[in-house]
C-alpha cells in the first residue's frame, strides 16, 4: 500500500466553544482526516514537510517540551483489497500535522485493518493523534538538534526489556530468549548494543534513589516517580554509554486473517488444523482419503468445507520500535509469532492447547528476524 501524499482540501469548518473543527478529505489512498484545533486564535506556523514530522508512540515517550496544536483523526474510505493500512493512516496524520505547522504527532489508538465478512475480508485502518509543536523556532531546542533524526545516525542502541502489551505475563526464560535474539541480530548488523541487564541495573539504582514506585497504602503506581526514574535511566545511558537510540520490545495480541485453514499475519503463516508437528501427516492422510473415496465421476460430498472458512483469530506478534533520545520513533517492525486459537472441523475457534504459546523456538526466532529485517538490511560489517 502506497502511503498517502499530497495536499488535502478543507471542507466544512464550524466553531464549537474554544476549538475549531475542520473536516478534511485526505487525498489519494482513500484516507479521510478530521482536525480539531485546540486554540483557533493561537499563533500560526509555516508548513512542515510530512517527512520532517516526528512521530511519538505516546505522551510519555516525548522527552522535550512541546505545545499541543490540534487533535487529528484519520480513517479509510474504501475496503477490500484497497483498504488503507496503518502506514497509510499514519502518513495521512503526518501530512495534516505538517500542514498545520506541527513538527510532531503523538499517536493515539491506531486500529489495524480488520475482517468484515466472508466476501469483503478487510476494513480500513483508522487512528488518531495529537499534532504538536516542539520548542521555539524552526530549529527547535538544542536537544532536538543534536539527537539522531534517522536510523542512519544511530550507532549505539540500548535494549529495553520485553513487555506484554495486554498485561499477560511472558515467562522469564522466553523473555530472555527474545532479548538474546534481538541482541544477536543487532550485533551482526554492526550496531553497538547496551544490554537489557545494564538497563535494568541502571534503572534499579535510580529506583533506590527516588523511592518506591508504588504507594504502600493503595498499591497504585506513582506516575510522577515512575516518569522521573525513566528520565534518569535514559539520561544515564545516554551520558555514560553514549546511547543514541532505544529499542522497545513488545509482544502484542493481534488479529490474524485466515482463509481456509491457514492464517497469515505480520509476515508469517500458520496452519489452523492442529499442532504443527502432525499437520503434514494429517493433510497427507486427508489427501489420500479423498483420492480413495472420490472420483471424477462422483464428487458429491467430497468438497472441502474448510475452504469456505474466513475471518480472524487472536495471534501474537513481536514488535520492536527504535526511539531517538527525545523519544521520536525512527523505526518500527513486527513479526508474527503464533496463533492463540485453532479451528475445529466446523470452523469454530478453540484455544491453542498447552504448552503453547512461545513453545516453538523456531517461531520465536523467526518473529525477531521479521521485526528487525528492514533495520538490519545492508548494515552488516
Amino acid at each position: 500500500m502506497q502511503a498517502c501524499r499530497g495536499p488535502s482540501s478543507p471542507g466544512l469548518a464550524t466553531r464549537a466553544g474554544s476549538v475549531m473543527i475542520l473536516a478534511l478529505a485526505g487525498s489519494g489512498c482513500g484516507v479521510k482526516t478530521n482536525v480539531v484545533m485546540l486554540d483557533p486564535a493561537g499563533p500560526t506556523f509555516g508548513t512542515v514537510s510530512p517527512d520532517s514530522v516526528l512521530v511519538f508512540a505516546s505522551p510519555s515517550s516525548v522527552r522535550v517540551d512541546y505545545d499541543s496544536l490540534a487533535i487529528l483523526s484519520a480513517g479509510g474510505r474504501s475496503s477490500g483489497a484497497l483498504a488503507p493500512d496503518e502506514a497509510a493512516v499514519i502518513a495521512s496524520l503526518k501530512e495534516e500535522a505538517g500542514g498545520l505547522g506541527a513538527d510532531g504527532i503523538i499517536l493515539g489508538e491506531i486500529l489495524a485493518q480488520r475482517p468484515a465478512s466472508a466476501t469483503d475480508r478487510t476494513l480500513p485502518a483508522r487512528g488518531s493523534a495529537v499534532a504538536i509543536r516542539i520548542g521555539d523556532g524552526a530549529s527547535g531546542p538544542p536537544a532536538l538538534q543534536t539527537s539522531a533524526r534517522s536510523m542512519e545516525e544511530i550507532r549505539t542502541i540500548a535494549l529495553l526489556p520485553v513487555i506484554r502489551v495486554d498485561g499477560r505475563a511472558v515467562p522469564d526464560t522466553i523473555r530472555s530468549e527474545f532479548e538474546r535474539d534481538v541482541s544477536a541480530e543487532l550485533d551482526a548488523a554492526g550496531f553497538n548494543t547496551v544490554s537489557v541487564a545494564i538497563h535494568d541495573s541502571v534503572r534499579r539504582a535510580h529506583i533506590l534513589a527516588v523511592g518506591d514506585l508504588f504507594d504502600p497504602l493503595t498499591g497504585q503506581r506513582d506516575d510522577r516517580r515512575w516518569r522521573l526514574v525513566e528520565q534518569r535511566t535514559r539520561k544515564t545511558l545516554i551520558d555514560d554509554y553514549e546511547v543514541d537510540g532505544f529499542l522497545v520490545e513488545e509482544i502484542w495480541t493481534v488479529p490474524a486473517f485466515y482463509s481456509g485453514t491457514v492464517a497469515e499475519w505480520d509476515g508469517t503463516r500458520q496452519s489452523l488444523t492442529g499442532p504443527e508437528a502432525v499437520t503434514t501427516d494429517m493433510e497427507l492422510a486427508a489427501t489420500l482419503l479423498d483420492v480413495l473415496l472420490c472420483s471424477d465421476e462422483d464428487t458429491e460430498g467430497c468438497e472441502d468445507e474448510s475452504e469456505g472458512f474466513r475471518g480472524a483469530l487472536a495471534a501474537l506478534s513481536f514488535m520492536v520500535r527504535v526511539e531517538s533520545t527525545i523519544g521520536a520513533m525512527l523505526y518500527t517492525g513486527r513479526g508474527g509469532i503464533e496463533v492463540l486459537e485453532l479451528l475445529d472441523d466446523s470452523g469454530e475457534p478453540y484455544a491453542q492447547p498447552a504448552p503453547h504459546p512461545f513453545d516453538t523456538r523456531e517461531r520465536n526466532r523467526a518473529a525477531v528476524a521479521l521485526a528487525l529485517a528492514h533495520l538490519v538490511d545492508g548494515r552488516g560489517p
